[in-house]
Formats: C-alpha cells, structure tokens, sequence
C-alpha cells in the first residue's frame, strides 16, 4: 500500500495537477481553436491524472526509483552518539564504550504517524466515493427501466434517419421514458438512448444530434475516465476542477457537430431545446444535452460563433500543448526520482511509531548482491533415518572479530577500542533433512551469498595481549549480561523443544529465530499480561506479553494461538506453537525482547545457547 501510493500515485497525482495548471496557462492561445480542437489539447494534458508518466520515467536509465519519503526518513533517523573511554584493566577490568553506539529507537512522531496513515485514508476517501458514485447510477438506471416503454414508429423512423446521417448504420437501443425533457445516453460498453416523451419532431431531432456526437466523439469513454481519475485522486481539488472543464468541453463540442451546416432559425430551435433540458447535472454515468445551468449561457453564445483558427494559430496552439506535455513529463519524472532507498523507508517507520509489531527502523540499504542459487531440480537421496528434504534459504550472521595494534603512548595495561566490531549478514541456501518426526537431522550447505561483510573491530593497546583479549571478550559478555542487573524479571527459553536458533538479533534481525518442529508448543517467557494477539501480515500469528519491570516479549509466525489479548498468563504458560506463518522462510518461531522500549537480544539471558 505504502509502494503504491508514494511512489506511485502521489506523483501522478502531482503530474496531473501541474498539467491541469499549464493547461489553465494555455487558455488564451487555445481560446482560438475549435471546441473540437480546445477538447483534444486539454484531453492530452489530463491523461496525466491516469497516466503515471513520472514512475514510469523514473524507471529509465540513469533515474533512480525512489519512495518519495526519503527526506522525512533522512529527518526521523537520529545518529549514533560517539565517546571513547580509556580503561585500566589491572585495577578496573571493564570494556571501553565503543566508538560507534546502537542508534537509539525512533521516538514516535506525529509527521511519521500521520504518514503511515494517509494510504489507508486514500483507499477508505476512494472507496467511498466509487461507491457513492455507482450507487447514484444504480438508482438512475433502475428509475429508467421502470419508466421507460418502446419507441413509436415514427420515433423509429427520425432515429434511423439521423444515425445515418451521422455516421452509424446501425442505430443504438432506444427507449421512451415520460417525464425526461431531454434524450440522454447511459452505459460505456453498450449505450443506451433514453428519449422523452411527447417532444416535437424538430426538437426531438436537435437532440438525437447532439447525443450521436457523443457517440461518434467518444465521449462516453472519455467521461468514464474522467470518472476514474477523479475516484483514484479525489483528494486532489485540480482534478475535479480539470474534469469539470473537460465535461464543459464535451458539451461545447457537441453542441459544435450537432448545429454544423443549420441555418440561424434552425440554430435557435436548438437553443430552445438547451433551454428545455437545463435540469442540472446527470448522475455518473449518464450523458445528455444537460450540462448544468451554471454551463447554459456559454453554451447558447457557442452556437452563433464562428471559430476558426488559421494555421499559425494551429501551429503555436500545438506547440504550447507539446511544450506543456514535455515540461510536465520532466517534472513528473524529478518527482518520482532521486536517491534510491529501501522500498519501505518512512512507510515503515510511520508504521512501526503506530505499532509495537514495526518499532523499529529498517535495516540500512544493502549493496547489490549476487542473486541467491534457486532450488535445484533435483533432489539429494534420502540416508537412512531420513524421510523428507526441503530446500531452505535463510540469513545467517557472523561475527566481527578485533584487530589489536600495540600502542606504546598508552599506560601499561591500558587499552582504547577505536572501532567496535560489527557483526555480518550471509545468506545461505542448502538441503535440510528431517525425520518422521519432522525433526532436523541433517543439512547442507550448497551455496552462500555475502549479504553484508563484518566490520573488524580495532583496538589499541599497550601490555599483555593476551590480558587484554580476555577483558574486551569478557567486557562485551558484561554489555551482553547488563538486562539482568537492570530488570528483576527472569525469563525462560520459550521454545523448550528447540533444535537449534539459526539468527540471532543483529542490525538486520529484529530477533532469534529458534528452530523447532512444526506444532512444537511455545512458551511464556515470563508471568504477565498479553497485550496482543493475531495475526499480522509480516509477523504472521504472532502473541505480545507485557511483564513487570518495562520487559515485553513478541513471538512471531506461530501455528496456533492458544492466548486472546488480556488473558493473563504465568511463566512457562502454552501460549502457540511452531509455525511458518506471514512472511517467513522456514518452519520457526521468531522472538524479540524488549525493555522499557529497547529492542534486546534474546542472548543477553541465554548466552550458552
């Protein structure tokens, strides 16, 4: 939802609007065409309501794609505080803080939260309106087949003779309904011709005129797009203006085929006939010769005008069109291009400020990476104990390691850690081997892809190195151990029938993904309340507990559900059990731990697993 609507429809939707404006600049060089010709010029612009001519440019080489939130994404990021602390590890043997700190999390903020709501307002504002829409016409069209009756022979005989003359060998379907005062078309795909009843011959004929010019123009598809655009950008107050003046163009036009070749007197018997059918507006859907009566008095000026342009005046008029089409395209295309980032920047982070399930920000933008190694055709053969092999696919992180540089301007038994070490992301595809039990008993590994390289850690140091490995090593254990002293809850492992945690949390893992049989029960981590449970399209089943002490736990991509929100639940309570639901990659259960709103890693506990 978030793709489709900044990356693609606001940009059509400001497109449309800078088109519609150059079109409004355009008027007095169009003023002198025909309405004919006013009809086609504007028509051309407001296909950029419909037309996502942006996007689509953006996709070209050397555009890059971008969602059109990078600024306010760029704006909710908040940096990493940097402090540099010299320990002495022969009378305080506890690691320096890093260079590098963990960003802390987004706070919510009401631009992120409003953002992550107006696609859903859209599709609500469009819904309605098509509805609206549709429902009006429903009732028009029911009303006219109650009303309407066959026509009489000589209504007959005046339609064939002025479909022939306009062009159609074949008259289109026709009914009288009483109570019209004036003939109006209904339908796209198969118009139907709804006639008044009792209308004079001369003035029944005036009007069946004008409607086959509908016909004969297009006008029934034309509206029906203007239909479209105004549902699809009913927020945008340009498009309604712009499919008001093309509605006003139509008519003109017509009104422009239907008087050629009559005299004055006959031009007048027309103008009476506008006069009759000025009722208001028709429902969508519908066209006749009404208009509206705000429309009357242009329209009857119209037809004693004699507009006709001479061929400079053609050649600037198509030049300002080309030049307003060309000049709309490039900017469409600088709004939908820029720096390329992760398709759910700010989206997400709107997302995430709204729910507990997204609190976090995104994972920083991945350099291009070799594409994984698809599953291939054929399958290993089954060893003994073996009874299923499933291809599997999943991110594996692996572990930053210290580089030690003596540094003699130091005390002795002194060290600075200039650089922390960060932890890198492989993507690793292989056979997985399950028994009866559907318990893993082998796998293999066949192909891995570097996703993200370890960074290596430096640190500087001057005594023993040895000494000074085991205090940065036991330092970090200290860090890893910190939500213990911090909080009075104990937690237990939550999957007791695990085979293994394939991911821990790292940079680009919100949390652990334990490994375990499908249907394998999953358990409270601690006693307290459950705050959520459902189902959510990345999470998939997934359950939210609120301890004491600021701790929350979220176990994800669960089979079942055995808890409801607000059930209280004691330490080691059933919760679910093991499945592969939303957006997962494998039979697992995935857990995050928070405290007091920090994202924690279930290894802080658990760190012998």
């Amino acid at each position: 939802m978030y793709e489709l609507f900044y990356t693609w429809l606001l940009p059509t939707s400001l497109a449309g609007a800078v088109a519609a404006l150059l079109g409004c600049a355009l008027t007095p060089l169009l003023k002198r065409l025909s309405w004919r010709g006013q009809r086609r010029a504007l028509g051309c612009i407001t296909g950029f309501f419909l037309l996502p001519v942006g996007p689509l440019l953006a996709l070209a080489p050397g555009l890059k794609r971008s969602t059109g939130l990078e600024p306010v994404g760029q704006a909710l990021e908040q940096a990493a505080q940097a402090a540099v602390h010299t320990v002495n590890i022969s009378t305080q043997p506890v690691m320096t803080a890093p260079l590098a700190q963990p960003v802390e999390p987004v706070q919510p903020q009401l631009a992120g939260q409003l953002l992550a709501v107006l696609p859903w307002l859209w599709a609500l504002g469009a819904v309605l309106f098509t509805l609206w829409q549709l429902v009006g016409y429903w009732r028009f069209c029911r009303a006219l087949r109650r009303m309407r009756g066959p026509l009489s022979e000589a209504e007959q005989s005046l339609l064939r003779r002025v479909s022939l003359e306009s062009g159609h060998i074949a008259p289109p379907k026709a009914w009288v309904c009483p109570g019209m005062s004036t003939p109006l078309l209904a339908g796209v795909l198969r118009p139907v011709l709804y006639l008044p009843q009792g209308m004079d011959e001369q003035a029944l004929e005036l009007a069946l005129r004008h409607e086959l010019a509908h016909l004969n123009s297009g006008d029934l598809w034309g509206k029906a797009a203007l239909r479209l655009a105004c549902r699809i950008h009913w927020f945008n107050p340009l498009c309604h203006w712009q499919a008001a003046r093309m509605e006003r163009l139509c008519e003109l036009a017509c009104d422009e085929a239907a008087v050629r070749g009559l005299n004055t007197e006959q031009r007048k018997a027309y103008g009476r006939v506008l006069l009759a059918a000025a009722a208001g507006p028709l429902p969508a859907g519908a066209s006749g010769m009404s208009a509206g009566p705000e429309n009357l008095k242009a329209r009857l000026f119209a037809l004693f005008e004699q507009r006709k342009a001479n061929r400079r005046q053609m050649l600037a008029a198509a030049a300002g069109v080309l030049a307003a089409v060309c000049l709309t395209a490039c900017a469409a295309a600088g709004l939908s291009a820029g720096v390329s980032a992760e398709p759910e920047s700010l989206a997400a982070n709107g997302l995430e400020q709204l729910s507990f399930l997204q609190q976090q920000s995104q994972p920083a933008t991945r350099e291009a990476v070799p594409a994984p190694m698809p599953e291939p055709e054929e399958k290993p053969a089954l060893a003994e104990g073996q009874a299923s092999v499933q291809w599997m696919r999943e991110e594996q992180s692996v572990a930053g390691e210290y580089e030690y540089e003596q540094d003699e301007s130091l005390a002795d038994g002194q060290y600075v850690i200039e650089r922390s070490a960060t932890d890198g992301l492989d993507e690793v595809s292989g056979w997985a081997f399950y028994d009866e039990q559907d318990i893993l008993v082998d796998y293999q590994e066949v192909d891995r892809i570097t996703l993200q390289a370890p960074v290596k850690g430096i640190v500087r140091y001057n005594g023993d190195l040895n000494l000074v490995r085991s205090a940065v090593e036991s330092s970090e254990a200290g860090q890893q151990n910190a939500a213990d002293s911090e909080t009075q809850v104990s937690l237990i492992w939550p999957v007791p029938g695990y085979t293994y945690v394939s991911r821990w949390m790292s940079d680009y893992h919100k949390g652990a993904d334990v490994i375990a049989p499908s249907g394998t029960q999953v358990c409270a981590m601690a006693a307290g309340t459950v705050t959520a449970a459902g189902y959510h399209y990345s999470y998939g089943n997934y359950v939210i507990i609120d301890h004491e002490g600021g701790v929350r736990t979220l176990y994800s991509h669960l089979n079942d559900l055995n808890v409801g929100a607000d059930t209280q639940v004691k330490q080691g309570a059933v919760i679910g059990t093991v499945g592969s639901t939303g957006n997962s990659t494998g039979i697992h259960c995935h857990v995050e731990v928070y405290v007091n709103g920090e994202r924690r890693s279930l290894r802080e506990w658990f760190p012998e697993y």
